[in-house]
């Protein structure tokens, strides 16, 4: 084969490749517009809400306990605490998430 040839053959894989990766953007741009896929942002934003959402449910738990089980304000105390360590510790977990480890892409 000759330098042109070898030119010309590796201009195509090039143009091919190229074609290939835009054809492949195209029906990724189809899934998400679909509703296939959905965006890293959003499903981030969703879960924030929801875990927002069940760490106030379980901090008020405590005060509703000792109210209405009439429990010492001491059970309520360490009730809380339970809660706030556990918190903790599914917040150390989810931070795993956020990392540069999970990728930049929203």
């Amino acid at each position: 084969m000759t330098l042109i040839q070898e030119a010309g053959a590796s201009f195509q894989e090039q143009r091919a490749r190229h074609e290939k990766i835009k054809a492949d953007e195209r029906e990724l741009k189809l899934q998400i517009a679909r509703g296939q896929y959905v965006l890293r942002s959003a499903v981030r934003d969703a879960m924030a809400m929801c875990l927002n959402t069940l760490a106030q449910g379980l901090r008020s738990l405590p005060d509703s306990i000792e109210r209405k089980l009439h429990v010492a304000p001491e059970v309520a105390e360490e009730i809380e605490r339970a809660i706030d360590t556990r918190l903790a510790e599914i917040a150390d977990t989810l931070s795993d998430f956020t990392t540069e480890s999970v990728g930049r892409h929203a």
